[in-house]
């Protein structure tokens, strides 16, 4: 399939849900003192990765991105929103997140408690 793109090919097979797949959002709950990763996080050789303290208690590889490029569009039936970044280096791949309002509000208010650290830190 020369010059077709992974996205051209998993969007042909798309379908409209009919039901909800996921009865809830799997977010953290809002926190007012929202504190950095106890664990530092480790760059990789190649400069474009890094190991980092998954909140389960494990590790887990990610793509460093310089930036990011932030998109949304409704998510019904699966969902309020789904919010789509994208690293701001480029990159074709992106991270799809459903949310119901409430876990989207919850997301807010911890990117709020983030800035205050931020802040209170200067």
């Amino acid at each position: 399939m020369a010059g077709s793109s992974f996205l051209r090919m998993v969007g042909a097979a798309d379908r409209e849900l009919s039901t909800p797949i996921w009865p809830r959002d799997r977010a953290c709950p809002p926190r007012a003192d929202f504190a950095p990763m106890a664990r530092p996080i480790v760059l990789l050789s190649c400069g474009d990765r890094c190991i980092v303290p998954h909140p389960s208690g494990h590790e887990a590889l990610a793509p460093i991105a310089r930036g990011t490029h932030l998109a949304w569009t409704h998510a019904n039936p699966i969902g309020d929103v789904a919010l789509v970044q994208f690293g701001g280096n480029g990159e074709p791949e992106g991270l799809v997140t459903i949310l119901t309002r409430d876990g989207l509000r919850n997301l807010i208010s911890n990117l709020q408690a983030i800035d205050a650290r931020l802040e209170d830190e200067r």
